[in-house]
């Protein structure tokens, strides 16, 4: 087995799973130095919007907008931290969102992204609940939830275990996202507490596991994404502890706060699910 070293210290860790995930073998690390000189970081951001679907009857207004707007936000105020020729986008949306393109995406970026680069997936579409396990709808939905149709909680984990990246932020702005929440800790819990110094992952959810996702608020925006775009709008209020910078755990801390007050006030119940796991970085610098 190979794998790929980051310039300085690195932590290896090593732990065996089960089929399901529920049993783990206690936890073997080891660390080395590597003389490797640290490379420029990157910015990867793969967003993915479905408003159209084989089966029109469960079509959207503002899965294409959310990603659209997210990601051309997001990558308009990581240039106060990247240079502009190292921040990648890519915008998937309707016909061009199957699975099998989406996936396909996942395998060109597996292998351009380093391990020094930060990859952010950010998904707006449909999300499911099928046997307990939380699946992504992607746009070959045509009235049957079955594999070809779906990305489910496996399949997202291996996705990040594809990227390179040691930071890494997905975002989730479908129903019943918050389904993901458990799935993830089990997994994730040993690697990172071995890996923290080095590594982080970041999980945000738009609503809870029994929750819908509001599509479309104040015409703009499905909700959750609209506190993302005001957290991402040079917003000083973002800024929970003053120090000039919006972090990914200040990110995640105003959008869950904001959508849970919005919901509130429209009496429509959206809870979201942050995790952080792992270290803290800067999303943009305030101008």
């Amino acid at each position: 087995m190979t794998i790929d070293a980051v310039a300085g210290e690195n932590d290896i860790g090593l732990a065996a799973f089960n089929r399901n995930n529920s049993v783990q073998s206690i936890l073997r690390t080891a660390t080395f130095k590597s003389t490797l000189s640290a490379d420029t970081p990157g910015l990867y951001i793969l967003a993915v919007g479905i408003d159209e679907y084989k089966a029109r009857e469960n079509n959207l207004k503002f899965a294409v907008k959310d990603a659209e707007a997210f990601a051309r936000k997001l990558a308009e105020r990581s240039e106060t931290l990247y240079r502009t020729r190292n921040i990648h986008v890519t915008v998937l949306k309707n016909g061009d969102a199957s699975k099998t393109n989406i996936m396909g995406k996942i395998d060109e970026l597996s292998r351009d992204v380093k391990p020094g680069d930060v990859f952010v997936l950010f998904i707006a579409s449909h999300g499911v609940l099928k046997s307990g396990l939380y699946s992504i709808v992607t746009h070959d939905y045509d009235g049957r939830l079955d594999a070809g149709r779906l990305i489910d909680s496996g399949e997202i984990m291996d996705i990040s275990k594809r990227i390179k990246a040691l930071t890494q932020i997905v975002i989730l702005d479908t129903c019943h996202a918050g389904g993901l929440d458990n799935f993830v800790s089990g997994l994730y819990d040993a690697r990172m507490t071995v890996m923290a110094r080095n590594m982080g992952l970041h999980m945000f959810a738009s609503a809870s596991s029994a929750q819908e996702a509001l599509d479309g608020y104040k015409g703009q925006n499905g909700m959750f994404t609209y506190t993302l775009l005001e957290a991402l709008a040079n917003n000083r209020g973002a800024d929970a502890n003053k120090d000039g910078k919006v972090s990914i755990y200040e990110l995640g801390a105003y959008a869950k706060e904001r959508t849970a007050k919005y919901s509130q006030e429209t009496g429509h119940s959206q809870t979201p699910v942050v995790n952080d796991f792992g270290r803290d970085i800067a999303v943009y610098v305030i101008e």
